[in-house]
């Protein structure tokens, strides 16, 4: 220090300035280490990542849950990574704030042919302060990455689903209008079988009269016909109204 003009209160002072310094960048350097060897995880997550994004686009429907799986891992692993390393990092920028703050705090003046304490401290510290920030940043985004790489799978299984879902809607649409159109001939015919059964108890009541010695007209038979056919359709017809309505 070169102002002789400090009293012992300033001095003080600013000797306990360089010390906070000191303490704090050794605490914020912490997290230096721990950069250098998530970089190498890092440009691991980031091949992987690659190599699964390509084979989203090729992959077959039959093979997506393989894929889910392996893109699931791999963001396991990266949130697990950034969990270890989050407390550290953000430790790191906020000592580095407290550095800054107490060098300017230093108020230092230029003296000729001599580097100034905050200049010679801040170009050795904030390289390590940038690394720290850029593998936190570098981290943040290859999570994001991955989860979105992930919801965009899940994205195409569920429209796959929804498109399986359709077809077999489809296919029992069209099996429920096939059943209606044999329904609907079995119940033609039972009207046909039906009419044609009570028709014959009548020709049956009609021929038992005649031996009993009761002639009835043959118009009658006629007659009856059609009143049978109509009776046993509207039979039907209340049937399936009925039923409709109770489904």
């Amino acid at each position: 220090m070169f102002n002789k003009d400090l009293n012992a209160y300033r001095l003080g002072r600013m000797v306990r300035r360089i010390y906070e310094i000191e303490t704090y960048r050794s605490m914020a350097l912490l997290g230096l280490p721990q950069a250098r060897r998530l970089t190498l995880r890092l440009a691991e997550f980031e091949t992987a990542l690659v190599e699964l994004a390509g084979r989203n686009q090729s992959t077959p429907v039959a093979q997506h849950r393989k894929l889910l799986d392996e893109i699931s891992e791999l963001s396991a692993m990266v949130i697990s990574a950034s969990a270890e390393t989050r407390s550290r990092f953000g430790a790191t920028a906020a000592y580095g704030k407290i550095v800054e703050e107490r060098i300017a705090e230093l108020r230092e003046a230029h003296v000729p042919g001599f580097q100034r304490y905050g200049v010679f401290v801040s170009r050795r510290f904030k390289p390590a302060i940038r690394t720290c920030e850029a593998t936190a940043l570098r981290l943040e985004q290859l999570s994001h990455a991955t989860m979105h790489l992930l919801n965009l799978l899940q994205t195409r299984i569920q429209v796959e689903i929804e498109f399986q879902n359709s077809v077999q809607i489809q296919a029992m649409a069209d099996r429920a209008a096939t059943q209606v159109k044999i329904q609907r001939a079995v119940e033609g015919f039972s009207i046909i079988a039906i009419s044609y059964y009570l028709v014959g108890l009548i020709k049956t009541a009609m021929e038992a009269g005649e031996h009993a010695g009761v002639h009835v007209d043959p118009l009658v038979m006629m007659g009856s016909i059609p009143i049978v056919i109509g009776t046993v359709i509207i039979a039907v017809l209340r049937v399936r109204h009925a039923l409709s309505a109770h489904t």
